[in-house]
């Protein structure tokens, strides 16, 4: 067992039962409880729900469906944990393990290789995740678990991670985003609870896993993925190597100690951009949610301020991410996140959060992780919403990842407050790409590499006031040019103006505002979200828009 038995402490456990400060947090799972597990059976999981992506592309059935199942695993095990001596929970743990163990596969039908979608061992985000998270149930609560109930975890552990590992290289060994963290720290730590001497002989193969995450972070901490995946990768990093310094009492490797990794650490704060909004680029949402416990472990480890507590999340599907929630709970209280100014130069990302309003622009190019086609993409934020925004991830489907990736509109420039030449979308690949500069207060952007139309310049200029931003864009003149600015709150047009909300902005020598009306689906899959497309039609080579804030 590692040291200090991290996830058993009784007194740890105890004092979150009675602790005042965990209160909230308690109300936070008894809702997850209500929601997923009361008077709820486990949710079956028939052939034609796994089969419905291979058919139809859609991946919202099987998933709800199948993260259900492991939300219910979590919340009974956390019960499990906070009152020991009511046997429900534990029966009802012990069900939902069993029908885990029974599915076909534990990875979701859109990561199974194209080729051979009935592999059943095959490595991949979610089949590592539930690797991990059944070990640590079964080393949590090994005491109180049937007998066989433990030897079938033993099993399915040894068939499907140990010994998949153990027999064949995988893909996975060479990427550079989050699926390297998530699947080498689950892995590794799977390895860590179940057979200490196996885990010795692939620990460097682990490392690797590790080196290859690091490798695709910027030197000055940051990650084109975005918010959502800084998130994901680093919560399985951290976990990594927090478990592993139990294990080895110290002895170990401490990857937490990285000077890269203590700059990608602070990371998700410098994309805040206002109370409730954080930088949208990429497969990322507007709205800022966060893993609870890594706000927590940071905080701890790194001294950087946590993201208020309101806008964090447990993460039932994760009971990893869940049940350190619990164990690394800090009642302090959070200060504020302040005015602040970052610009990430390898990344092309500028962001600045003022008093007034907070405001993002990117270059970059577009062959990136998570790629979307946004070279001068921008955002302006304020009162809690985007005024100006990124729409940030599409639903999930098979054609978001496929040959179709940039038909889908949140992926294309079509999608992104950004410049239309001669008809033309931005190209896709890193040979697409723009440059930022600052000086002051005004950043530049040069785009006009970004199109596959020869173009000599394209220039966008920010110049930004306390009460106003100033944008100007300068082309060369022998190029039709649609000006196109994305938001989901609608606008009011008037002659040379429009207003957004509480927001005027104002042009000149351009054509009526053309504004559009476009549905589309939220990355849930089931919500519809409205956006509005405004375009304008330049008639001289220097466009200029004021917005007053």
């Amino acid at each position: 067992m590692m040291e200090n038995d991290f996830l058993r402490a009784e007194a740890a456990w105890k004092r979150i039962r009675e602790d005042e400060a965990f209160k909230p947090l308690l109300g936070r799972l008894k809702a997850e409880y209500d929601l997923y597990c009361r008077e709820k059976a486990i949710p079956q999981i028939l052939f034609s729900d796994e089969t419905d992506f291979l058919r139809t592309g859609n991946r919202v059935r099987f998933e709800e469906l199948y993260f259900t199942r492991r939300r219910q695993l979590t919340i009974y095990a956390l019960y499990a944990m906070l009152y020991p001596d009511e046997d429900e929970y534990i029966i009802k743990l012990q069900n939902v393990i069993c029908e885990i163990c029974n599915e076909y596969s534990w990875q979701l039908p859109a990561h199974r290789p194209a080729f051979y979608p009935n592999k059943r061992d095959g490595l991949a985000l979610f089949s590592c995740e539930t690797g991990l998270y059944l070990a640590e149930i079964k080393h949590m609560l090994y005491d109180r678990l049937d007998p066989l109930v433990t030897e079938r975890i033993t099993n399915e552990l040894d068939r499907r991670i140990l010994r998949s590992f153990e027999s064949e290289t995988t893909w996975i060994e060479t990427l550079k985003s989050n699926w390297a963290a998530v699947c080498g720290g689950c892995i590794g730590m799977t390895f860590m609870y179940e057979s200490p001497e196996r885990f010795f002989k692939v620990q460097p193969r682990i490392e690797r896993f590790m080196e290859n995450y690091r490798e695709g972070i910027s030197s000055d901490g940051a990650t084109s993925e975005g918010a959502a995946y800084w998130n994901y990768g680093l919560s399985f990093y951290i976990m990594y190597y927090d478990n592993l310094r139990r294990y080895s009492r110290g002895r170990g490797k401490n990857g937490l100690k990285d000077e890269k990794m203590k700059l990608f650490a602070g990371f998700f704060n410098d994309l805040i951009l206002c109370d409730g909004v954080i930088t949208s680029f990429s497969d990322s949402s507007p709205e800022l949610d966060h893993s609870l416990w890594l706000g927590y472990f940071i905080k701890r480890e790194y001294g950087i301020a946590s993201p208020p507590f309101e806008t964090g999340y447990i993460g039932t599907e994760k009971f990893s991410c869940a049940v350190r929630a619990f164990l690394y709970f800090d009642p302090e209280p959070v200060r504020g996140t302040g005015e602040n100014e970052r610009l990430f130069e390898k990344l092309g990302w500028y962001i600045r959060r003022g008093s007034a309003y907070g405001f993002a622009v990117k270059a970059g190019n577009n062959g990136e992780e998570h790629n979307h086609n946004d070279i001068s993409s921008f955002i302006i934020a304020k009162d809690g919403k985007e005024i100006l925004c990124d729409l940030g991830a599409a639903e999930y489907t098979a054609s978001n990842f496929g040959k179709d990736r940039y038909k889908v509109f949140n992926n294309s420039s079509l999608g992104h407050s950004v410049p239309i030449v001669d008809g033309f979308e931005q190209g896709t690949g890193k040979e697409f790409f723009g440059t930022l500069d600052l000086t002051d207060n005004v950043i530049t952007v040069d785009m006009k590499n970004a199109y596959p139309v020869p173009v000599k310049q394209i220039m966008r200029r920010f110049e930004l006031y306390n009460d106003c931003i100033k944008l100007t864009d300068i082309f060369d003149g022998e190029h039709k040019i649609t000006e196109r600015f994305i938001t989901e709150i609608k606008p009011e047009a008037d002659g040379n103006m429009i207003r957004i909300d509480n927001v005027t902005i104002s042009f000149s020598k351009c054509s009526e505002a053309q504004i559009t009306e476009k549905q589309i689906m939220a990355h849930d899959g089931k919500t519809i979200r409205n956006v509005y497309i405004i375009d304008l039609m330049p008639e001289t080579e220097v466009f200029e828009l004021v917005i007053n804030l």
